[in-house]
């Protein structure tokens, strides 16, 4: 993950700021980071469903693109998400509304 965000931030050509939840191994991350001032990490508070969103792209597949699905087998159940998150991919505008719902503001 960090030499990811790190190739980010060379991409950008700016300081890159990277907002991120409590999981274990992202704090292991943004530790690895150290203090690297071109980036900034920023952590959600420790339950905030309503502003990450990762958690409105969850709610979009299971409820909108997976709703009534029934996989055949484990194999269906494990490649259905990843096409939706593949579709979804596609679709900038939603991808984009799903950070205007988190209201995070700017």
């Amino acid at each position: 993950m960090e030499a990811f965000l790190r190739q980010v931030q060379r991409a950008l050509g700016r300081r890159l700021i990277v907002v991120m939840d409590r999981w274990a191994a992202h704090r292991k991350a943004a530790k690895a980071l150290g203090k690297d001032e071109r980036l900034g990490i920023e952590y959600l508070p420790p339950y905030a469903p309503d502003l990450d969103p990762v958690d409105k792209l969850w709610a979009h597949t299971k409820h909108d693109d997976l709703a009534n699905y029934v996989p055949d087998d484990l194999l269906d159940l494990e490649l259905e998400p990843a096409c939706s998150f593949d579709q979804t991919r596609e679709r900038p505008d939603l991808l984009r509304s799903f950070f205007h719902q988190a209201e995070l503001g700017t």
